[in-house]
């Protein structure tokens, strides 16, 4: 049941990314097309093409971050009050050829920021949370260890990562993070996750009973277009406006279902 739940809503996420709508929308006009259906054609290629493009602006996509990164302000490491622990959010379950370079998202930034407030004494542990992922050879990994790896190298010491390798959504690092802090007794944490994530994470953590206090970073919104650039499409535009509604459906789905 968990495990079609988990393909439900990765479906899900699919179906609300605009290119994907805007390809459908080309198809179903030269279908329509070739049917000799002008009028419909017209429109769908219209529709498409408006599906293509707009996301893809400068304007859209800070339209759509802005609301979401401004939740939670960036601060300077040494303003942050100390915690129990630091938790630290995996982003990448795809599968990739071992060994990971990147243990997550925005090449790493989340975990130079966990290792940024380490360093400044913000708490003596870090929980990496990230769920298993296959690479080549048909064998599964937890992003988790990779996490755990990158952290060593950048010179955190292996006795202070603790992992938590089995979710594989955000709602799942909430849940599984909360069980361990009730095991060891602790409830304050430095919750560490990309700005444009973390308003749906901390909804998340603190349904779950987690005194999570944000630690964002890998903020994408700020710039500052001009009429011409603001409206030149861009493939980066694209991901980031996919980003932000597939955030925006998230926790709306997360709020429908009573977990956020």
């Amino acid at each position: 049941m968990a495990d079609a739940a988990f393909l439900g809503s990765k479906l899900l996420q699919e179906a609300i990314y605009p290119l994907n709508w805007s390809l459908l929308c080309l198809v179903l006009g030269l279908w329509c097309m070739v049917r000799n259906r002008r009028r419909a054609a017209i429109g769908l290629q219209v529709a498409g093409l408006a599906l293509l493009i707009v996301p893809a602006t400068g304007f859209f996509a800070e339209a759509l971050m802005a609301p979401l990164e401004s939740t939670y302000q960036p601060r300077v490491v040494d303003l942050y009050e100390p915690a129990d622990l630091i938790v630290v959010l995996g982003g990448t379950q795809a599968p990739l050829r071992a060994p990971r370079v990147e243990a997550e998202e925005v090449n790493g930034a989340r975990l130079q920021m966990a290792v940024r407030l380490y360093r400044a004494g913000k708490a003596r542990k870090i929980v990496v949370s990230g769920g298993p992922y296959r690479i080549q050879g048909e064998r599964f990994r937890a992003e988790a260890e990779d996490m755990r790896d990158v952290l060593v190298g950048l010179g955190v010491p292996f006795s202070a990562i603790l992992m938590e390798p089995n979710s594989r959504n955000t709602f799942e690092n909430a849940a599984f993070t909360a069980k361990l802090l009730k095991e060891r007794g602790e409830s304050k944490v430095l919750l560490v996750t990309s700005a444009l994530h973390m308003p749906r994470a901390m909804a998340l953590f603190q349904k779950q009973g987690v005194e999570a206090a944000a630690a964002p970073c890998s903020f994408l919104s700020g710039a500052r277009h001009g009429p011409l650039s603001g409206l030149k499409p861009e493939a980066i535009h694209t991901l980031h406006s996919e980003a932000a509604i597939k955030e925006y459906i998230g926790r709306f789905a997360y709020w429908i279902l009573g977990k956020a």
